[in-house]
């Protein structure tokens, strides 16, 4: 954008013919023109590549901040989820009653709770 800018700006002053007062001092630029427009260019390429790296690490907080987010939130299904199997652990236990589960695929147990081990005494391993 930056060489857009320049070289439209160069352009339309290379076709414009201005004629000088006759009466108005001669002062010469400080800066050539072509070094003008490469530290506009300069700038502007900075700018555009700060703007980049800022938008890149505001997407990377962005992801930091979700993962956490769902982090936390699996830590609180986990903690959750062993406060209920240990509630339906306890309520076996209370009323004497297992539970067990078996893919009838295979013909293997999925699942056996300790009570049910207990009261068919099962062996846990």
């Amino acid at each position: 954008m930056g060489c857009a800018v320049a070289g439209m700006h160069y352009t339309a002053m290379q076709a414009s013919i201005f004629f000088p007062l006759p009466d108005a001092p001669n002062h010469s630029m400080a800066l050539s023109p072509t070094l003008l427009a490469l530290l506009i260019t300069i700038f502007t390429v900075l700018i555009a590549a700060s703007t980049l790296v800022a938008t890149f690490a505001g997407r990377q907080n962005e992801l930091a901040l979700s993962l956490s987010a769902e982090i936390s939130r699996a830590e609180r299904t986990e903690v959750e989820l062993r406060r209920s199997e240990a509630y339906l652990a306890e309520a076996q236990r209370l009323s004497h009653t297992g539970s067990w589960a078996l893919d009838v695929a295979t013909g293997q147990f999925i699942h056996s709770s300790e009570e049910h081990h207990r009261l068919f005494g099962f062996d846990p391993g």
